[in-house]
């Protein structure tokens, strides 16, 4: 049976969000892509600039490592900005997305010194941003 899950990543500008994309191209052998599957999907939504600006999507699919063929589901990572908003979340949090749903709250260590102040501000975001649009 296949199983898609949806990690929704946030932190502070140039804190390695991206950084963790080459770590898992490197851990998994595979590029992770930037496709669309259909007219309808995000890829299409986001070529709307605003939403492009706010919001950076890659997914990789998990493969059966007995049969390169077979696909046992895909991971759909979204970067989201501080300035996304509840409107543009909606769009990649979707009820079914939610089962397997997780938010990664990537914090800067080089600037160790504003972690206190991050971490509050990142489970506001979610308070803010993220929850309501999983209503």
């Amino acid at each position: 049976m296949r199983q898609d899950a949806t990690v929704l990543i946030i932190g502070e500008d140039k804190a390695g969000k991206h950084a963790l994309v080459r770590a898992m191209e490197k851990a998994s052998g595979e590029k992770l892509v930037l496709e669309s599957r259909n007219d309808k999907s995000l890829v299409n939504v986001m070529s709307d600039k605003k939403l492009a600006s706010v919001i950076d999507y890659f997914y990789f699919t998990i493969k059966n490592p007995d049969d390169e063929n077979m696909e046992l589901g895909k991971i759909n990572l979204y970067f989201a900005s501080p300035e996304v908003d509840v409107e543009h979340l909606n769009i990649i949090l979707k009820k079914k997305a939610l089962q397997n749903f997780s938010v990664l709250v990537v914090l800067d260590f080089e600037k160790y010194w504003n972690i206190a102040d991050n971490i509050p501000k990142w489970l506001s975001f979610i308070n803010e941003k993220v929850a309501p649009s999983m209503m």
